[in-house]
């Protein structure tokens, strides 16, 4: 398996630099990459290490939705918070009716499918939007009128849309109509547990992280990864951080480690 760990970040290395020299997306590469080492392709990867494929893209999803939550600036936040909801409910939804009309009037999917499918395409990549945003902000682009910010923060909001609603529609199409109704009465249950939760995580690392960081800034980055994904996996990682970076000033060290830390987390998507 070290090996094929090794293969991946050397090969991904490589792949990356070439893909900006073209130039094209870094991410196109290690995509690719990943189908060319794994069995539609060459079939090199260990079967242990592709057995660990979806905890490997949870942690990529985490160290995402952690990048996000670090990179909001709360004081533009609040300045286009309403666009910024506008931006996470909105397309995600009308995306979805869209395409769940489409899939049962012209495919004969069942509506639980077609709507399983929309939320699936609705759903904004992460790993596309987050490192353009950053880029943005780094560079001072946009950053007048709140862009990145809101971008960063829309496109996190319809990410966990989308990824409630699919729980939802999936449940919708295994279950009865017993289990929909359980379902549709379970929803805002499960938003307002994942708020609690959230919250009792940004608590926590209110009173851990200083005295964490004064012992080694590293450790606190490991904190807040460990959070992330303790706290209701993938969804709310993310909100975790946010609520964190609340408390952070806009030149924080912490945020600075984040980022330097996990530059580009592409590879694990890749996998």
């Amino acid at each position: 398996m070290l090996l094929s760990v090794a293969l991946i970040l050397l090969i991904g290395v490589v792949v990356i630099f070439y893909m900006r020299k073209l130039p094209l997306p870094g991410l196109l590469g290690l995509l690719l990459l990943g189908v060319a080492l794994g069995h539609q392709g060459f079939n090199l990867l260990a079967p242990e290490l592709l057995a660990l494929g979806a905890d490997l893209r949870l942690m990529a999803l985490m160290i995402i939705l952690l990048r996000t939550g670090l990179g909001l600036n709360r004081r533009v936040l609040n300045q286009v918070r309403s666009q910024a909801l506008g931006l996470g409910f909105l397309p995600c939804i009308c995306q979805d009716v869209v395409v769940a009309a489409a899939s049962n009037l012209i495919l004969g999917f069942t509506w639980p499918t077609a709507f399983s499918v929309g939320f699936v395409l609705a759903a904004v990549s992460p790993a596309v939007v987050v490192p353009s945003m950053l880029w943005l902000k780094e560079r001072g682009l946009r950053t007048n009128k709140g862009i990145p910010t809101m971008l960063l923060a829309g496109a996190s909001v319809d990410d966990m849309v989308a990824i409630t609603f699919l729980t939802s529609a999936l449940a919708w199409g295994i279950g009865s109509a017993g289990a929909m109704g359980w379902q549709i009465a379970h929803f805002p249950l499960r938003i307002l547990g994942g708020i609690a939760l959230d919250l009792g995580a940004g608590w926590l690392s209110l009173k851990l992280l200083p005295p964490i960081n004064r012992l080694n800034k590293g450790y606190g980055v490991i904190t807040i990864f460990g959070l992330a994904l303790l706290v209701e996996p993938p969804g709310g990682g993310g909100r975790v951080v946010m609520k964190r970076r609340k408390t952070m000033r806009a030149k924080d060290v912490m945020s600075r480690n984040v980022i330097t830390v996990f530059p580009d987390i592409s590879v694990g998507e890749a996998l």
